[in-house]
């Protein structure tokens, strides 16, 4: 939110003219007070005018001005601090953010249900039209439907594939979530142009998905996986003699 710097009436961040008195926008006026916003515990003078861009003499007319509004209270020496009024602002605004990054926490735990249920079909309602999977990798996807033929090819090679979700962060238009693999390799799985034929093993990874999020869908997905311990997993592939002396944990 903005304020009119004549009235002092509540407007748009983006607004041009007041709907109340018509007084035009002031920009500058308006940076000075996103940033005690910013800021919301005292807020020195040197920051303000860094922050505005404003000259000193400039800096103070403004702060007057929303003292005069009951937007700020303080002074030049000791700082100057958002009063009620102007929480009452902040508060909105950052009322609106956590609702935002709980709602892109939301869209992204049930996409890891529709995962779990093994229903591609569960997919259109989260991931946008245009979605792509794993960009400027050799593994990446583009288009809803191609990832959707990709999920269920990996479903029937793995029935009883599940993804637990241990930690989720939101933070912008990003959600990041550490997520726990497992599965059994019961059926045909093709990847990367070959095909691998069953080999019943179980298998258990770690994974990091980044999504990026664009008007309540999901547009992108970039992953951090262990692909070579998960084909070691499978006996796809093997160590080598030296391998099997650092790793032998994982030599059976």
């Amino acid at each position: 939110m903005s304020i009119c710097f004549n009235c002092g009436r509540l407007m748009p961040e983006d607004f041009k003219y007041c709907t109340v008195c018509g007084t035009e926008a002031n920009d500058k006026f308006n940076r000075v007070f996103k940033c005690i916003r910013e800021n919301i515990g005292r807020t020195p003078i040197y920051l303000i005018m860094t922050y505005s861009g404003l000259s000193r003499e400039q800096a103070v007319s403004y702060l007057e001005k929303l003292k005069t509004l009951r937007y700020v209270t303080g002074n030049i020496r000791d700082g100057y601090l958002i009063t009620a009024a102007g929480a009452g602002i902040f508060k909105e605004k950052e009322q609106g953010k956590m609702a935002s990054l709980e709602k892109n926490k939301a869209i992204i735990r049930s996409l890891y249900e529709a995962f779990n249920k093994h229903n591609p079909a569960l997919l259109d309602e989260l991931l946008a039209p245009d979605f792509i999977d794993a960009p400027n990798t050799p593994f990446e996807l583009r288009g809803l439907e191609n990832y959707k033929r990709f999920e269920a090819t990996f479903i029937k090679a793995f029935p009883d594939y599940q993804d637990i979700i241990e930690d989720i962060i939101a933070e912008g238009d990003k959600v990041w979530v550490v997520g726990k693999v497992t599965g059994t390799h019961t059926g045909k799985w093709e990847f990367m142009g070959i095909t691998f034929a069953p080999t019943g093993k179980k298998i258990t990874a770690t994974t990091v998905n980044i999504f990026h999020m664009v008007n309540g869908k999901i547009m992108e997905r970039k992953s951090v996986n262990d692909m070579l311990d998960f084909l070691r997993q499978l006996s796809v592939i093997e160590y080598t003699e030296k391998g099997k002396k650092l790793f032998p944990e994982n030599v059976k």
